[in-house]
């Protein structure tokens, strides 16, 4: 009996240290999958290691409302392209007429005036335009501001294109201003020259009717010189003699007249506008006056020669 109740303990021994080598195992077995286990030879040379899986990389899809921003930021990229191209537009135009302006001559003004009317309505024109084109970008600029942005219309601006679209129109207006000041400064001188011409036209019209008036004055003298004095009687060959004398002196004041009149229309052969005729009319009275001294004198040769 003793022996069968020693057997029973042992059995029940073995098998508390075969439950506890059972349930020790079982731990192991838990901690390696866990952590490596360097304790002991088997587990050195042959680790229980797991496998290491990468982490799947999530993509997050854009919505509806995140790809909104992108489109308004692209209208808005376009829209200020449609900006910049009729800024390139007005200052092409700028540039056309600043260089017909620059074209002018200012020494021969005649016939500026055309391309002076043309200078100053483009410069109009182009006034207008650029005050749609700065209306347009303040309207852009006030739907940026609003504050709906989802409500924007197509028609808006970011605050760099619309800085940068202001400061390009200001300085095509300042050069519209300086174009328009040229233009105006060019046509008062215009407008003088024009009536500086009229005068000095009338001046040569007056002096053709005294070159014409004094031809035939000198036609009617000589043809009263030609004529030989008649001894008739002392008393009508004195009045012969006293008219000679008067026609002698008148002569002579003519001949200074024409000298004077000379003076006045050589200055104007200096302007071109009526160089040619002024050439001409001074050309006219030297020879007039060179006939009417070849007249004087040998009125006055006659005369002295009558006397005695």
């Amino acid at each position: 009996m003793m022996m069968g109740i020693r057997n029973s303990k042992k059995d029940d021994y073995d098998s508390a240290l075969k439950s506890k080598s059972s349930s020790r195992d079982d731990k192991d077995t838990n901690v390696s999958r866990d952590f490596y286990n360097w304790t002991d030879e088997s587990s050195y040379l042959s680790p229980n290691i797991p496998l290491l899986s990468p982490t799947p990389i999530t993509v997050q899809r854009h919505t509806e409302h995140e790809e909104q921003p992108r489109s308004k930021r692209e209208a808005s990229k376009s829209f200020a392209d449609n900006i910049q191209v009729m800024l390139n537009e007005l200052n092409s135009g700028v540039k056309s007429a600043e260089e017909r302006l620059h074209q002018l001559s200012d020494e021969e003004l005649q016939g500026q005036q055309g391309v002076v009317k043309f200078v100053l309505g483009k410069a109009e024109d182009l006034n207008l335009e650029a005050t749609r084109i700065q209306q347009i970008i303040q309207n852009a600029t006030q739907h940026v501001s609003s504050p709906e942005p989802l409500a924007l219309s197509p028609e808006h601006l970011s605050s760099a294109d619309a800085g940068q679209l202001s400061a390009e129109l200001s300085g095509l207006v300042t050069r519209l201003v300086n174009l328009e000041t040229a233009g105006i400064a060019r046509r008062s001188r215009l407008e003088a020259y024009v009536k500086q011409r009229r005068i000095r036209i009338e001046q040569v019209k007056k002096y053709q009717c005294v070159l014409i008036e004094l031809e035939s004055w000198l036609e009617e003298a000589e043809a009263t010189l030609s004529s030989d004095i008649k001894l008739t009687s002392a008393a009508q060959f004195k009045d012969q003699i006293r008219a000679a004398q008067l026609l002698e002196e008148d002569l002579r004041l003519r001949v200074d007249q024409l000298l004077s009149l000379s003076r006045e229309v050589d200055q104007l052969t200096a302007s071109a506008d009526v160089a040619g005729l002024a050439t001409e009319l001074a050309d006219r009275l030297a020879l007039l006056r060179a006939t009417m001294t070849g007249t004087q004198a040998g009125l006055a040769q006659r005369l002295s020669q009558l006397e005695v």
